[in-house]
C-alpha cells in the first residue's frame, strides 16, 4: 500500500524540515521508492537540506500550481539512483508574495499529491507550521500524521488540536514526536498528551556538510544518537500500528 507521510508542527522552529528530509533519507535505505515533497509553499527549505543548487530547479512545485508543467516535471532524483525524489517549492521573495497575497491552488495541490503518490512506495509532505489550507489538505490526505514538537509543554494545546483533525480526517496513525530533547528531561513529566518517540539534541545538526555529500544529518552522522532515534522512528512509520 501506497503510504502518504505528513508532517506537522503548531508552531515554527521546531526542526519539521529536518525530520522529514532525514526519514525520507532512511527509508530510501531500505530499497524503497520515496519522494518527500515541499508545501511549506511560505518559507520552503528541503533543497537546502540536500543541498540542491536552486540553478537545478527547471520546474518547482510552484510551476505546477500555476499549470505551467506537469507533475512528473517536478520530480528531482536526489542521488541518480532513480529511489529518492525532491519536489521542491521556489524559494524567492516574488514566489513567497504571490502565496500570500494570492493563495494556494488547493484543488491543484491534491491533484499533484495523488499523481506522485502512485509512483512511490512513500510520499513524505513537509508542511507549513499551524494549521492553514495548504496543511488540512495534506492531513486529509495522509496515511500517516508526525506531530513535531519541543520538549517543553507550550506545544501540548496545539498538538491536541492536530490529534483531534487527524481523527476528523481519519488519518490511520498518528505520532506525537519530541524534538531537541536535552538527556537531563523527563519527557514524560512535562507532558500531559501521550509520546510516540523522543528525538535527542545533537550539537552536530548546525555542522556544515563538507565530505561532498548533501546535507543530511543521518548520512554525515549514521551513528549519531539523533540518527539512531531517526531510525527508529522510520522503522515506526514502515509498520504502522
Amino acid at each position: 500500500m501506497k503510504r502518504i507521510i505528513a508532517i506537522q508542527s503548531f508552531r515554527g522552529g521546531t526542526g519539521k524540515s529536518h525530520v522529514i528530509a532525514n526519514l525520507a533519507y532512511l527509508l530510501h535505505l531500505e530499497h524503497k521508492k520515496v519522494a518527500v515533497l515541499d508545501a511549506n509553499l511560505a518559507a520552503p527549505n528541503l533543497h537546502l537540506l540536500f543541498d540542491v543548487n536552486p540553478e537545478r530547479l527547471e520546474y518547482t512545485l510552484n510551476d505546477y500550481l500555476a499549470h505551467n508543467c506537469e507533475a512528473k516535471d517536478i520530480l528531482l532524483d536526489i542521488n541518480g539512483q532513480g529511489k529518492l525524489f525532491l519536489i521542491p517549492s521556489t524559494l524567492s521573495a516574488a514566489a513567497t508574495t504571490q502565496i500570500a497575497r494570492e493563495g494556494c491552488n488547493l484543488e491543484r495541490l491534491c491533484e499533484a499529491i495523488r499523481q506522485i503518490a502512485i509512483e512511490f512506495d512513500y510520499l513524505l509532505i513537509d508542511t507549513q507550521s499551524g494549521l492553514g489550507a495548504e496543511t488540512l489538505l495534506s492531513l486529509s490526505m495522509a496515511n500517516i500524521l508526525l506531530i513535531l514538537q519541543e520538549p517543553h509543554h507550550l506545544d501540548d494545546p496545539g498538538t491536541a488540536i492536530a490529534r483531534e483533525m487527524a481523527k476528523k480526517f481519519a488519518v490511520e496513525s498518528c505520532y506525537s514526536v519530541i524534538n531537541k530533547a536535552m538527556p537531563a528531561m523527563d519527557i514524560a513529566a512535562l507532558h500531559t498528551q501521550s509520546i510516540d518517540a523522543v528525538l535527542p539534541f545533537s550539537d552536530k545538526i548546525s555542522a556544515p556538510s563538507n565530505q561532498g555529500l548533501f546535507g543530511i544529518f543521518a548520512q554525515l552522522f549514521p551513528k549519531d544518537p539523533l540518527t539512531e532515534a531517526l531510525r527508529h522512528l522510520a522503522k515506526k512509520i514502515a509498520r504502522p500500528r
